[in-house]
């Protein structure tokens, strides 16, 4: 459901269609917590209508229109804590089970994301590691081959991974995190460039590149589910 509500918000902000994005992104509030990254997106568009005011004009209620969007942004990072609340009785029990995946110990910033790779790698190497990560990322979202992306699609791709990066403790659920990173698939594709620009290339490379990104794709989940769930004694991950 997240993906979808989340693809039909990015669509409408595309096509400024105010209204509706503040509605649609108020909905992402029921399924994943990606307020934060989405409200980036909705200020970076409305900041970018707003500079072509000069050549397009903006009304009254386009304005009012932009303010819809950027309170449904907001609004939607406030859903499911006020819905954990009622239900519980407890102002902070959406942190409070956010926290109790760390054994209780408060969600610093940053500090999971650096831990994990540190774990991982090591306290060298796996710095050097998330910071490679990181900038592969930017260069995969900066870069020609993601200018067909637009603006929205690229500050999604940058915000929603810094905010990975900001408020996740990485493991076993990284990988259906990443999925609402689809407008990569567009760049790993071959298919991010600009109408008219980039290198000639025959039309059926495009299906065959798509394909083969799928099964290596399928292929990945298959493995990391078998990895998950084989249990090996006398001590392993929990299913």
């Amino acid at each position: 459901m997240a993906l979808l509500v989340l693809a039909g918000a990015l669509w409408l902000l595309v096509r400024e269609r105010w209204w509706a994005a503040g509605v649609v992104a108020l909905l992402t509030g029921l399924a994943r917590p990606v307020a934060l990254p989405l409200g980036l997106v909705a200020l970076v568009v409305v900041v970018a209508r707003w500079r072509e005011r000069g050549t397009r004009p903006v009304a009254a209620g386009e304005y009012a229109g932009m303010a819809a969007a950027l309170l449904g942004c907001g609004l939607a990072g406030l859903v499911w804590p006020a819905v954990a609340w009622w239900g519980t009785g407890r102002a902070d029990a959406y942190t409070a089970t956010m926290s109790a995946w760390r054994g209780g110990e408060a969600v610093l910033p940053f500090l999971p994301s650096i831990e994990r790779a540190q774990w991982l790698w090591g306290d060298l190497v796996g710095l050097l590691v998330l910071a490679a990560g990181i900038g592969l990322l930017m260069l995969a979202v900066v870069g020609p081959w993601a200018a067909g992306l637009g603006l929205a699609l690229r500050t999604w791709c940058l915000g929603y991974a810094l905010y990975l990066f900001a408020a996740l403790d990485p493991w076993t659920s990284l990988y259906r995190y990443l999925m609402l990173l689809f407008p990569l698939f567009v760049v790993l594709a071959g298919a991010g460039w600009a109408p008219g620009q980039g290198p000639r290339r025959p039309r059926w490379l495009l299906p065959a590149r798509t394909a083969a990104l799928v099964v290596l794709m399928v292929a990945a989940q298959v493995w990391w589910g078998w990895y998950l769930f084989r249990f090996e004694p006398p001590s392993d991950y929990p299913p």
